[in-house]
């Protein structure tokens, strides 16, 4: 597969205020976009998993902490996603 880079700039006051190591942000906020287009049904549940670097487990997981729902998109799209399991 291939990827492609981002980077995104933050005022270091702001990137200080995380308190979390700048690897461990770069995680939060794949799984945090990976979340939203999977809200906004911009991504099925497997390509928002991969996003994320998580199985599609762990991500329905995350899904449930922060309040998604996994039922956001098509029937059919549904039935897409669980055949592929």
């Amino acid at each position: 597969m291939v990827h492609k880079q981002i980077t995104l700039s933050f005022p270091a006051d702001i990137l200080q205020a995380f308190k979390e190591p700048v690897s461990v942000l770069k995680k939060r906020f794949s799984l945090y976009l990976a979340i939203m287009m999977y809200r906004e049904a911009e991504l099925s549940l497997e390509r928002a998993a991969k996003l994320a670097g998580l199985s599609i487990e762990d991500f329905l997981y995350e899904l449930g902490k922060h309040n998604v729902s996994i039922f956001n998109y098509p029937a059919e799209q549904l039935k897409k996603e669980l055949e592929s399991i």
